[in-house]
């Protein structure tokens, strides 16, 4: 199996990963080389409602963050209604960037949905993560993934590692990432 058939498991293995991702905060995260061992406790009632969520991964078709083009709130309650009468009741974002950081917890829960795991898709982007610290405040905010296929290729396992066991311990909330397999040798 080569790693481009396994990315559409990518959603399924980040919410098994976070199954068991919720570390003991850590008195101050330190770099290391390594992504931190999972750990802790989940709260009550996690695992199950985590698994009974109907997930979909979204990125609104008509942003391009990279260029400076964002979506509208209006676009977004669109999109998510169509989610929503498609059966789906979970987010997993890309990134945590503008309205996709700021507005979407709340226009989601506004949508009915049940859960959100919000992704932080470049860990040194301090906009990502000021919002996505902000935004677990809400309950829909079930966890986090920080980056995305880009371990040595766009930032570095230290910086990796730090940002995780960093928004873990200020967020209590489980947090993981998404990265191809080969990219660890």
């Amino acid at each position: 199996m080569t790693t481009k058939s396994l990315r559409p498991f990518h959603t399924i293995l980040l919410i098994v990963v976070l199954l068991s991702s919720c570390a003991a905060p850590s008195a101050t995260p330190q770099p290391s080389n390594t992504i931190p061992a999972p750990g802790g406790t989940l709260p009550n009632g996690w695992v199950e409602k985590v698994k009974d969520i109907v997930w979909v991964t979204y990125s609104p078709p008509n942003a391009d963050p990279n260029k400076g083009l964002e979506t509208s709130l209006d676009d977004i309650r669109a999109d998510l209604e169509v989610l929503r009468e498609a059966g789906f009741t979970g987010l997993v974002t890309y990134d945590s960037r503008g309205v996709m950081g700021k507005d979407l917890p709340v226009i989601a829960e506004e949508a009915g949905f049940d859960g959100l795991i919000m992704r932080i898709w470049d860990p040194a982007n301090e906009e990502e993560l000021s919002n996505a610290k902000a935004a677990s405040a809400f309950s829909i905010v079930l966890g986090f993934c920080v980056g995305n296929e880009g371990l040595s290729k766009r930032y570095e396992m230290p910086v990796l590692s730090f940002v995780i066991d960093n928004l873990r311990e200020e967020t209590g909330k489980p947090v993981t990432t998404t990265e191809e397999l080969d990219d660890y040798y």
